[in-house]
């Protein structure tokens, strides 16, 4: 017989996102913009699951990003622009 107390601390031990991993991304890449580090902004997105990178708002944060001067050299704009928009 189980009781009830064991019942509730199973329940307490669940873990519950606050929010989606998607926007948990989208909001550490805005807080990196907040401190003018456009390539973690960039990084932090490129280390998004390959299905969450096509996300609208991926797309728009990356766009923003874009014309930011990066910190460490990441390529030509060519690459930069088609990376943008998957």
């Amino acid at each position: 017989m189980q009781t009830i107390g064991a019942g509730v601390r199973g329940l307490l031990s669940l873990s519950i996102p606050t929010e989606m991993d998607w926007q948990r991304h989208i909001t550490a890449a805005s807080g990196y913009l907040d401190l003018g580090t456009g390539q973690e902004a960039w990084d932090e997105l490129d280390s998004m699951p390959p299905e969450d990178r096509a996300r609208s708002e991926v797309v728009v944060m990356r766009l923003v990003i874009l014309p930011l001067p990066p910190l460490r050299p990441i390529g030509a704009w060519g690459r930069r622009v088609r990376k943008a928009i998957p």
